[in-house]
C-alpha cells in the first residue's frame, strides 16, 4: 500500500510538471504571437525571440519526455520496491513481535500456574510434616511420661523402703551390740550413695553418721565416712567431698593412734584427696606417712609392719606412681621377714598377692623375683 501510494504520488507530480511546462509553452506562444502581431520589437531576452521557439518547445518536450520516462520506468519502481521491502520487513517484524508477545504471555501463564501448584504442594507437605511431627512428639512424650512415671514410682517405693529401714535402724540402735551397730553404720553409708539425690534423706543419714555414732570406735566411723567422699565426687561435688575429708582429719586429731593404725588411715585419706583432684597434697601426705613410719618403726611389732606399709604402697599406685608402689611393697615384704615364724610371713605374702590382684598392680620383674624367693624360703608346711 505504501509502495502504491508512493508510485501514485510520483506520477501525479510528473503530470503537474508536464502541465506546468505545457502551460508555460502555450503562454509563451500566445505572448510571442501577440508580439509578432505587434511587429518587430527591439532586441531583448533571447528566449523571447519567436524565431527560436519551435526548437525550444521541441527540446522542452524531449527533455520532459525523457525525464518522465526515467521517473516512470526507473526511479519510481525502485522507490516502490524499497518501500515495499520496508513494508514487508515491518509487517514481518510486527508479526514476530506479536508471536513473541503471545509466547511470553503463554510462558508467564504456565510459570504462574506451576508456581501456584508448587506453593500448594509445599503448603500441603508442610501441613503433613507438622501433623506427623506432632503425632510422633505426642507418642514420644507419652512413652516418656509412662517411663518417667514408672521410674518415679520405683524411686518412691525404694525411698519409702529406705526411710522405713532408716527408722527401724534408728529405733534399734540403743539396744544393739557393737557388731550390729557397725553393720548398721555401713548400711547407712551405702544408703547415702543409693539415695544421694534425695537431699533430705541424705542429710538425715549424714547426721546419723556424724552425730549419733559418736560413741563408736574412731576407725569404724572413718570406715563409714570414707565412701561419702566417693559419693560426692561421683555426683560432681568435690567440695563437699573435701568437707568430709576435713571431718575425717579432725576426727583423727581428737584421738591417739598407734602407728600401725594411723598409717592405713592416712593412706586412705591421701587416696580420697586424689579422688577429689588434690593429687599434689595427697603425695605430700604419703611422703609424710612414710617418714612417720620410719620415725616410729621400732614401736611397731614386726608382725604388723607389712600390713602397716602395704596401704601406703597401694595409695601410691592409686596416684599413678607404680615405681614408688613397687619399692614400698618390697620394703613391706622385707619387713615381714623380721618375724622368725613362717606362718606370719606366709600370711603377709598371701595378703600382699591378693592386694596386688585386687588393685591390678602388676609387680616389676625384680619385685616378682623377690616374692618368689620369699615364697620358696618358707619352711614346711608353708
Amino acid at each position: 500500500m505504501v509502495c502504491k501510494m508512493g508510485t501514485d504520488m510520483a506520477k501525479s507530480g510528473m503530470m503537474r510538471c508536464l502541465a506546468l511546462v505545457t502551460g508555460t509553452g502555450l503562454s509563451l506562444a500566445v505572448t510571442g504571437g501577440q508580439a509578432l502581431a505587434a511587429g518587430p520589437s527591439e532586441p531583448g531576452l533571447p528566449q523571447l525571440d519567436i524565431s527560436t521557439w519551435p526548437s525550444q518547445i521541441f527540446w522542452l518536450v524531449v527533455i520532459f519526455g525523457v525525464g518522465y520516462v526515467m521517473m516512470a520506468k526507473v526511479v519510481t519502481p525502485k522507490i516502490g520496491t524499497v518501500l515495499e521491502d520496508r513494508r514487508t520487513r515491518l509487517d514481518g517484524d510486527l508479526g514476530k513481535a506479536r508471536e513473541a508477545s503471545a509466547e511470553a504471555a503463554k510462558i508467564r501463564a504456565e510459570y504462574e500456574a506451576d508456581l501456584e501448584a508448587a506453593r500448594n504442594d509445599a503448603a500441603a507437605f508442610a501441613r503433613q510434616a507438622a501433623a506427623e511431627a506432632a503425632e510422633k512428639a505426642a507418642a514420644v512424650e507419652g512413652k516418656a511420661d509412662k517411663k518417667l512415671a514408672s521410674k518415679v514410682a520405683s524411686a518412691e517405693k525404694k525411698l519409702a523402703e529406705a526411710k522405713a529401714e532408716l527408722t527401724r535402724i534408728t529405733d534399734l540402735f540403743p539396744a544393739q551390740v557393737l557388731g550390729d551397730q557397725y553393720s548398721s553404720l555401713m548400711l547407712l553409708s551405702g544408703m547415702h550413695g543409693q539415695f544421694f539425690g534425695d537431699k533430705k534423706l541424705r542429710s538425715a543419714i549424714e547426721k546419723l553418721l556424724f552425730v549419733t555414732f559418736q560413741k563408736l570406735p574412731t576407725n569404724l566411723r572413718l570406715d563409714a565416712m570414707a565412701p561419702l567422699v566417693e559419693h560426692y565426687v561421683e555426683n560432681g561435688d568435690g567440695d563437699s567431698g573435701r568437707d568430709v575429708i576435713l571431718k575425717m582429719t579432725n576426727l583423727m586429731s581428737q584421738f591417739s593412734f598407734r602407728t600401725e593404725e594411723r598409717l592405713p588411715q592416712l593412706a586412705r585419706i591421701a587416696q580420697l584427696r586424689n579422688t577429689c583432684g588434690d593429687t599434689g597434697r595427697a603425695e605430700v601426705e604419703l611422703v609424710a606417712a612414710l617418714k612417720d613410719y620410719h620415725d616410729h618403726r621400732d614401736e611397731v611389732v614386726n608382725i604388723y609392719r607389712c600390713e602397716t606399709l602395704r596401704p601406703v604402697a597401694l595409695a601410691w599406685h592409686a596416684l599413678g606412681n607404680t615405681s614408688q608402689a613397687d619399692d614400698l611393697i618390697a620394703l613391706a615384704l622385707e619387713e615381714s621377714l623380721e618375724n622368725p615364724n613362717s606362718r606370719p610371713r606366709c600370711d603377709d605374702l598371701v595378703e600382699t598377692c591378693i592386694a596386688l590382684a585386687e588393685h591390678q598392680l602388676k609387680p616389676s620383674p625384680e619385685l616378682w623375683q623377690r616374692m618368689t624367693e620369699i615364697g620358696e624360703g618358707l619352711s614346711a608346711p608353708w
